[in-house]
């Protein structure tokens, strides 16, 4: 089964009440690595030499929001989540309020380690992302 270290929103290490550091697995991963993958900026990761983790979505946003195009938004999401082979990406929704923006990611599971199944037959799931 895939694990990794949980991160908190702020991309902080999770400690549990035993001061050990907390695993996330499941849905909480997957969401996790689309987090960091739309978070990140692209090119910044230091061991990533082909640059496919992370985004141009931060750079993007230091722009003022009227010079933002909704379909600009909608294919940098796209593209920051292509290399994932273990979802697809079924809509992007991009909400703004005041300056505030956030991300709904609507996708379904292509493969999980202890069971295959096609995406048709997994429920979609949703992920709302702050950036």
């Amino acid at each position: 089964m895939a694990w990794d270290l949980a991160l908190d929103e702020n991309g902080d290490l999770i400690f549990g009440a035993n001061r050990d550091l907390l695993p996330v697995t499941g849905l909480e991963l997957t969401e996790q690595r689309m987090r960091v993958r739309l978070l990140l900026p692209q090119g910044t990761a230091t061991y990533d030499t082909t640059s496919s983790v992370g985004s141009e979505l931060r750079g993007i946003l230091r722009r003022p929001l009227t010079e933002i195009s909704y379909q600009e938004l909608v294919v940098r999401v796209q593209e920051a989540l292509a290399p994932m082979d273990d979802i697809i990406v079924s809509d992007v929704e991009i909400n703004s309020e005041g300056t505030a923006v956030s991300v709904n990611v609507i996708f379904q599971h292509v493969a999980d380690d202890d069971n295959l199944f096609l995406a048709d037959g997994s429920p979609e799931e949703v992920i709302q992302i702050q950036l």
